[in-house]
């Protein structure tokens, strides 16, 4: 629904080329998914203070950078992956404090693009971004491959999101 989809993107993740992160993008109505719930819309509405942090640009570029060992400097290196980086705050309760930022790594839809999926495979400390890249082979010869743009993230002080943690 809408609003399973919106509170993927409260994360701060769009998932359209050109969207503004924390944007929703509307269903396609040939898929039947529809949202009754105005409240639950109306819940998604980020805080005034997070505006900023919503209304990024995702700019998607070669993932030169991004790859944190040799092993995914050979995975990235393919042209069906691209990558970005979206600014987040430290502190959610002091939003104008420092700064990080999340790194994703997007597999680009093979065919017509119906949307995207966010996708993280758990954790704790595991690189979404190598995940989603080490897994090219599957998406190249799965129907979710050819529909959908499938997007991996390193959380924060993962990979190649700083800050770096240190415990």
């Amino acid at each position: 629904t809408i609003s399973q989809a919106a509170r993927l993107l409260d994360y701060g993740f769009a998932t359209a080329p050109g969207t503004k992160v924390g944007t929703l993008i509307e269903p396609d109505p040939s898929l039947g998914a529809t949202d009754a719930d105005p409240a639950a819309a109306a819940a998604t509405t980020p805080p005034p203070q997070l505006a900023a942090f919503h209304d990024q640009q995702i700019t998607w570029q070669p993932c030169d950078g991004f790859a944190t060992s040799a092993a995914d400097r050979a995975l990235y290196a393919n042209d069906r992956f691209d990558c970005a980086r979206v600014q987040v705050p430290l502190d959610y309760a002091d939003p104008d404090g420092p700064r990080g930022q999340v790194a994703l790594l997007r597999a680009k839809a093979r065919g017509e693009k119906i949307g995207s999926l966010l996708v993280d495979p758990g954790g704790p400390g595991g690189s979404g971004a190598s995940f989603v890249a080490s897994l090219g082979p599957v998406w190249d010869n799965v129907p979710v491959g050819e529909r959908f743009d499938v997007i991996g993230f390193d959380p924060r002080g993962v990979g190649a999101s700083p800050p770096r943690g240190d415990c």
